[in-house]
């Protein structure tokens, strides 16, 4: 085990649950954790039942996200169809990504936000919005930090439809 695990607590709202009821976990004292991926295994019994377990991941992060760079498609970049698939490089120390595309500098009202992307590409499911200029802005988050990746430019006037 790596140095800090023995400190770290966990505890139940409520220990005993009758099914199908639930109760939250909290883990404490997790400051002395080295950075990295832990495996947490909750397990459950009750009388006349063979016992029921589940592993959660625990990701732990020490240092704020690096910050992602787009590779796709390009800054500036013109005649892009109406679903272009955004790429970034990847990045260390985060839990997921999160994509906001807007037509607005102030990011007011976005026509795309997506949220936990665990991927280093992103494609819309559905059109962006007919020959408009957009603005996008990528972060790496963690449950601790954020970091933003500066906005970029996306214009889909030139493209077909």
């Amino acid at each position: 085990m790596r140095d800090g695990i023995w400190e770290t607590t966990a505890q139940f709202a409520q220990n005993q649950v009758t099914p199908p009821g639930s109760t939250s976990l909290t883990l404490g004292n997790t400051g002395g954790l080295a950075a990295g991926d832990y495996m947490v295994t909750v397990s459950g019994t009750a009388a006349g039942s063979p016992g029921h377990s589940m592993d959660l991941g625990l990701d732990v992060f020490d240092l704020a996200p690096g910050t992602p760079m787009l590779a796709a498609p390009a800054d500036g970049a013109t005649d892009q169809p109406f679903r272009p698939t955004f790429e970034w490089t990847s990045t260390n120390q985060g839990a997921s990504y999160t994509l906001e595309v807007d037509d607005e500098p102030s990011f007011s009202s976005p026509v795309l936000v997506e949220t936990g992307i665990t991927e280093t590409s992103f494609t819309p499911e559905t059109d962006l919005p007919n020959r408009t200029v957009f603005l996008a802005s990528l972060c790496r988050e963690s449950m601790r930090y954020r970091s933003v990746l500066d906005i970029f430019h996306v214009d889909n006037r030139g493209a077909p439809g």
